[in-house]
């Protein structure tokens, strides 16, 4: 039930900043970020809602090791932001739809499949796919 808590508030981030990308933080039962993605906004590539979370989450918690925290996002992390969850020292990420369905979507700037970053990341991040998918679908037909 504690995913879908947190997905949920990953969701409503997305629908408040209207898009589909959007990322939320937790640990010992509480949220401690939730970010969404800025890139149309910023006119930033690296803007993703995930990088957003992580940042927001360090500053709040005054340090740059998230070890024992968990990263719920909209949509699987792209590899930039799978190693940015690395570099933090999350140890699990919860996500909803995939990158393929995010390319379905017309987001082919998140082609790279994502392969060698989890060669990368071995064991230390756990993926865990499929959370709350179809409200996170839903995100993209709003976006449009």
């Amino acid at each position: 039930m504690e995913n879908k808590n947190f997905m949920q508030l990953a969701i409503d981030k997305a629908r408040e900043d209207k898009t589909p990308f959007a990322a939320c933080i937790a640990g010992d039962g509480k949220a401690i970020a939730c970010e969404a993605s800025s890139v149309f906004i910023d006119n930033d590539p690296t803007s993703h809602g995930e990088v957003h979370a992580i940042r927001a989450a360090c500053r709040k918690l005054k340090k740059p090791d998230l070890h024992g925290y968990v990263l719920y996002t909209t949509c699987q992390p792209c590899a930039m932001c799978l190693m940015a969850c690395y570099w933090a020292g999350i140890n699990k990420v919860v996500y909803g739809a995939t990158l393929a369905d995010s390319k379905k979507a017309g987001f082919h700037e998140l082609d790279v499949s994502g392969k060698l970053a989890k060669r990368i990341v071995g064991n230390r991040i756990k993926l865990h796919g499929g959370v709350m998918k179809g409200q996170c679908l839903e995100l993209f037909k709003e976006f449009e």
